[in-house]
């Protein structure tokens, strides 16, 4: 996962994060440009926000020989939303949804919660 942020820590910068929020001097270091280099098999990178896209890469993936690497990149949500950006939107099943908090558990996403937002 490349999300550009140090989010389980508090959104810290780190070599990943982009260079306009470097400290003076620093650069971005692109995690997509070294995996190659340690000779992989098979190499993909996919949004997470695009589902189908995301799922058909990884069933891609699990069936190929050999070492494989599936980068999934997108920038974290919670410094976007700061910075007053629209990211990923979900839709809740209502007829699915128990309440049973799983998918902020499992998860431990910030970004999840059970307020109701705009449609």
């Amino acid at each position: 996962m490349d999300n550009g942020w140090t989010s389980m820590t508090g959104m810290q910068v780190n070599a990943g994060t982009s260079a306009d929020f470097q400290p003076a001097g620093s650069q971005k270091l692109d995690i997509a440009r070294i995996v190659p280099a340690m000779g992989v098999d098979q190499f993909f990178v996919i949004d997470p926000f695009d589902l189908d896209h995301a799922t058909e890469t990884i069933k891609q993936a699990i069936e190929l020989p050999g070492v494989k690497v599936v980068l999934a990149r997108q920038e974290c949500v919670m410094p976007a939303r700061r910075r007053g950006l629209e990211v990923g939107h979900i839709r809740v099943i209502a007829e699915n949804c128990n309440l049973c908090k799983l998918c902020i558990t499992t998860t431990g996403c910030m970004a999840i919660s059970l307020a109701r937002t705009r449609s």
